[in-house]
């Protein structure tokens, strides 16, 4: 093989190309999501996005003590016949995997809903009512109004108990005319049967109020259970006329760009156009060599080529013309 021209491309780093590829990627996603939130307002209230974006410090000060930069040596030692110089090594410092800041951001997006003042303040006197409606909710299923027991069993009272006492005298004043005396048993039984109707009077009395105290109970609860609905419902349709509203909106779908797939073609072109100087490379010096044995295999180049190679002190040994003139790089055939 010829003198080289170089040497090959480096392969890339995959860490390196995966890191690159990564963080294009979060940028295009951060991008589409930050065209994606929108404020919207409607007669229900406003929407709004705010980011409260906070720096890890202490993982990026870790991340910066850990990191050290790739240092290569290429290169170096390559002797060039016209400057007469050997090159040196080439020192390069890569940088490419260096903790990057916004890494060690992170956002912390927070969708406020507010209120239009009519709306907020039907929402509050919903809130307001809505407490007093539940805390006069009875947990009971069995509901009893006794105000109202009580009402009803003495409004049938006052009806009855006039009746019951003008019954009584009645019956006693017949009971005597009739020559019944107090105490016998005539007068007894007749006495114990206005008794026992007077008393059934008064149970069915009792049992009436008892009966209207658990309906109205079972009213009342049924109404406040409506009421606490109602008002739950004026505050959902409150909060619900602002959480409705849409807070993202779609945006096209944008692709990052392929840092893996143009890596591999810079790689790839790179290490074409090398290989290329190397087949151009070899095929010269194919050539130098071709044209140089066929001088030395004529006449003139039978006899120099002893004392070329022989080791003479040949006056053209030490890189001057041989046979039709070309020149023969010093160290190449010995």
């Amino acid at each position: 093989m010829g003198k080289s021209s170089g040497s090959a491309p480096a392969a890339p780093d995959p860490a390196i190309v995966a890191a690159a590829q990564g963080a294009e990627d979060r940028k295009t996603l951060q991008y589409t999501l930050n065209n994606s939130r929108t404020s919207t307002v409607n007669p229900f209230g406003t929407t709004s996005w705010a980011n409260n974006r906070t720096f890890d410090q202490a993982g990026f000060d870790a991340a910066m003590a850990a990191y050290k930069p790739k240092i290569t040596t290429s290169g170096g030692g390559i002797y060039d016949d016209q400057s007469n110089t050997i090159s040196a090594p080439v020192t390069t410092v890569d940088n490419s995997g260096q903790p990057d800041r916004e890494q060690f951001y992170k956002d912390n997006w927070t969708n406020t809903q507010t209120l239009s003042p009519e709306s907020q303040g039907i929402y509050d006197t919903a809130t307001s009512k809505l407490a007093d409606a539940t805390g006069r909710i009875s947990t009971d299923a069995d509901a009893y109004n006794q105000t109202v027991a009580d009402a009803i069993y003495n409004r049938m009272r006052r009806y009855t108990e006039p009746a019951e006492q003008q019954a009584r005298s009645s019956m006693q004043s017949n009971l005597a005319d009739r020559g019944f005396q107090v105490g016998n048993e005539g007068y007894n039984t007749e006495m114990d049967r206005l008794d026992n109707t007077q008393n059934l009077a008064r149970l069915d009395a009792a049992d009436r109020s008892t009966i209207a105290g658990m309906t109205e109970g079972r009213a009342q609860l049924s109404m406040q259970q409506q009421i606490a609905q109602m008002l739950q419902g004026l505050r959902g349709a409150q909060v619900a006329g602002v959480s409705g509203m849409p807070t993202t909106t779609q945006t096209p779908n944008m692709q990052s760009p392929d840092i893996a797939g143009l890596t591999m073609q810079k790689y790839q072109s790179d290490l074409d156009a090398y290989n290329a100087e190397q087949a151009s490379s070899d095929g010269v010096f194919g050539s130098l060599l071709s044209l140089g044995g066929m001088a030395l295999g004529g006449p003139l180049g039978a006899g120099l080529a002893g004392k070329l190679f022989g080791g003479s002190s040949n006056p053209y040994a030490a890189g001057g013309y041989v046979g039709g003139g070309l020149k023969v790089p010093r160290g190449v055939y010995g």
